[in-house]
């Protein structure tokens, strides 16, 4: 009795468990490419069976022909059949390497994605700064943000569940990916932005209108980076000016009671934008760059800028991304008794910021600005600016200038033709009359920064995220709205694109192409006829080192001057040509 009880049992408890072990064999030898991620004698252990079996595959695949092996039995065609062999082996063995390598790649850790990464934009920079003058160019997409974050989560769920199930849940789902998709399409906000090392230019800047996706340059310029640097009398197109941007009344300042005297550059006169070996001629290096941003610098040695003590270490960062603000507007009304409500929604903007830092190892006067000369119609629209639409929050003061366009020392409110509180056409009412005719002012803008010093951090202060979200606190940033004010924004009429500008520098000079005269011919061989771009230089205010009462522009020693500007654009397809036309 008890011997045929333990016979019954050996079975029931051995087969089970051999059945078990196969079947765990069987796996472990159907998944032998994923061996590599166990210890190494798995890998030798397992990858021998993977190797026998694929063998046997092959060769089942491929049956032997006898006669086939009669017929090329030469000696010749024996060693030809040995090269092809040898070459196929090692073909195959590259392309096992390939797979290898590409496998790693998606199991590297972010420290060692990042490293890879910084390699790479070191090669780029390296390669660039061996040449003449650059243009790089960077980018943002918000479809391609979002398919960015989705790769992120998908290999984060392929690392947790495997890819076999991720296909399959893929499969699955394909219907509501393509809906996404088509939601995404409609919704794609792209921005584009050439920038070339001569100056520091910012060469093209592609945003969207709301007649197609397509995207259309906004700045003036030249085609060609060789065009800015043969060109002697530019008007500062898509340049960085300094060391002191503006105006010096009449080319001089005291400084510790030494008198600087710099070029005379403005009417022979006063000195402008920094004399004539200003920044925007210089060339500037390349430090870095990635798909979204760009870092340029430049040292303005002591004295090589006439009248300008101390050697200057510059930098300015370019950025680009997409900006999503949640907004608040009235809900469309089912029927007549509904009461009316309002609705939260997320409008997209193509943002562009500037961020200069610079040092110094003796006092010196300093204010960058960024020259750019827009017109939202486009680039070779030729359209008069004075057409566009205006509005400048925060803003309720400026400065009152004398006939040589230096300010006078006098801050005074905002008035009639100075008076850009509600949105209004720019030439709805002109300045005092001055030849050519236009806005040559600067604006002071309200809050914190009204009058900080250049050896002053600003009031709000936040650290940036780049493309791959890590977080840089050396590096100023516009990213939250609390760390700049806005101070302008701009519409034009015919293409509906919108400008809305943030800085926390003290003011900006509002100029709008008065002294283009149509001789200058730009992009596509456009001639440039007055008004027909406007700059939004956000800056110290002009011949501030020779008034006391105006914000401090002389950065110390040991102080890191900061300066940040946002440029966002979007669209506005409800109002325009019918606001204009009420004028």
């Amino acid at each position: 009795m008890s011997s045929n009880t333990g016979t019954n049992k050996f079975p029931s408890i051995v087969l089970p468990s051999i059945a078990l072990a196969s079947t765990a064999c069987a796996l472990l030898v159907q998944n032998h490419h994923r061996v590599g991620h166990v210890p190494a004698i798995f890998k030798r252990i397992f990858g021998r069976f993977g190797e026998k079996k694929t063998k046997k595959t092959k060769e089942k695949e491929t049956p032997f022909d006898e006669n086939e092996t009669i017929k090329t039995s030469s000696s010749n065609d024996e060693k030809d059949d040995d090269a092809k062999a040898a070459n196929k082996s090692s073909s195959s063995k590259e392309v096992k390497e390939k797979v290898i390598k590409e496998e790693k790649i998606g199991f590297l850790s972010p420290q060692e994605k990042m490293e890879q990464k910084m390699e790479r934009n070191e090669e780029r920079v390296r390669r660039a700064n061996e040449k003449g003058f650059e243009m790089i160019t960077i980018r943002a997409s918000s479809r391609e943000d979002a398919k960015k974050r989705e790769r992120a989560k998908t290999t984060t769920k392929e690392l947790l569940f495997g890819k076999k199930r991720m296909k399959m849940k893929k499969g699955a789902s394909d219907e509501s990916e393509e809906e996404e998709e088509e939601e995404e399409e409609e919704e794609d906000v792209r921005i584009e932005v050439d920038i070339s090392t001569f100056g520091a230019a910012i060469v093209a800047l592609r945003v969207p209108s709301k007649e197609s996706e397509d995207v259309e340059d906004v700045v003036l310029g030249f085609n060609s980076v060789e065009e800015y640097a043969k060109v002697d009398d530019h008007p500062y197109f898509g340049v960085v000016v300094g060391r002191v941007a503006n105006r010096i009344k009449d080319g001089k300042y005291t400084l510790d009671g030494v008198e600087y005297k710099c070029d005379r550059n403005d009417g022979e006169k006063h000195t402008l934008h920094g004399g004539l070996e200003g920044l925007d001629v210089k060339r500037w290096t390349l430090k870095d760059v990635s798909e979204s941003h760009v870092e340029l610098s430049v040292l303005s040695g002591d004295l090589e800028q006439k009248g300008f003590p101390g050697n200057c270490k510059i930098s300015v960062v370019y950025r680009v991304r997409i900006i999503e603000r949640a907004k608040i507007r009235e809900r469309k009304k089912m029927s007549l008794l509904e009461a009316p409500s309002c609705e939260l929604y997320v409008e997209k903007y193509a943002s562009l910021t500037c961020e200069f830092k610079a040092t110094t190892d003796a006092k010196t006067p300093i204010c960058l600005a960024q020259h750019s000369y827009f017109n939202l119609s486009g680039c070779d629209s030729n359209e008069d600016v004075g057409y566009h639409l205006a509005e400048f929050p925060n803003v309720s003061k400026y400065l009152v200038l004398d006939d040589e366009n230096i300010p006078t020392g006098e801050i005074r409110e905002c008035h009639e033709a100075f008076d850009f509180s509600e949105k209004r056409l720019v030439f709805a009412q002109l300045p005092p009359m001055r030849t050519p005719l236009g806005f040559d002012h600067n604006f002071c803008i309200d809050g914190d920064n009204f009058s900080r010093s250049v050896n002053n951090r600003p009031k709000s202060y936040f650290a940036v995220e780049d493309s791959n979200y890590s977080r840089h606190a050396s590096i100023p940033s516009t990213r939250f709205n609390e760390s700049l004010t806005h101070c302008a924004s701009f519409e034009s009429s015919s293409s509906g694109r919108t400008m809305d500008v943030y800085t926390d520098a003290p003011g900006f000079q509002f100029y709008t192409g008065n002294f283009l005269d149509g001789t200058t011919r730009g992009k596509n061989n456009v001639a440039y006829d007055a008004n027909t771009g406007f700059c939004v230089e956000t800056q110290w205010w002009p011949n501030a080192v020779n008034e006391k009462d105006f914000p401090d522009s002389v950065l110390e020693v040991g102080q890191t001057y900061v300066h940040n500007t946002c440029y966002e654009f979007g669209l506005n397809k409800g109002i325009g040509a019918s606001f204009v036309a009420s004028y």
